[in-house]
């Protein structure tokens, strides 16, 4: 009994799931590892990185902003010039601040980690902050904020 209560509860929990795309007609022929984060006005905030090809040059972080009206025209928000940029990671810190971290280069043997800093909730970005060599940050998944304030992050290095 208790099995199909917890299969009722899972079918209801299912069935309330929301699917749909930010845009049926991407700026970019090629997007990947998406990012969302949810607003304090309740709007969604999504990233991911595209352009021509995984790799290619123009490869760019994007952003769209879901509001009650749904999802706006995909925007460019961050590119290094003639360097790729991946995976990027929306995450609020304890002090409300959204920050924006992903990778730079041309082969993630050769990534470098950069960072962004948002103080209104992702309507403007700070300059982009070029991460120490060896330090990455977060790598396609959002950091924990433990109890007392530290941020804790998986990463790794691709230098083989």
């Amino acid at each position: 009994m208790k099995a199909a209560s917890l299969l009722c509860c899972a079918a209801v929990i299912a069935s309330a799931q929301v699917k749909e795309f930010i845009s049926l007609d991407m700026p970019t022929p090629a997007c990947h590892a998406s990012t969302v984060v949810e607003l304090s006005s309740g709007d969604l905030l999504a990233a991911w990185f595209g352009g021509t090809k995984e790799g290619a040059p123009d490869v760019a972080i994007w952003m769209s902003r879901r509001t009650a009206n749904g999802w706006s025209t995909p925007q460019e928000a961050s590119r290094e010039p003639q360097v790729a940029t991946y995976n990027p990671v929306l995450f609020h810190s304890a002090d409300g601040l959204l920050w924006l971290y992903y990778k730079l280069g041309n082969s993630p043997s050769s990534w470098s980690a950069a960072r962004e800093l948002s103080r209104d909730e992702g309507a403007n970005w700070s300059a982009v902050e070029h991460r120490p060599a060896g330090l990455y940050g977060p790598i396609r998944t959002k950091p924990l904020l433990l109890r007392n304030g530290t941020i804790l992050s998986g990463t790794s290095v691709e230098s083989y």
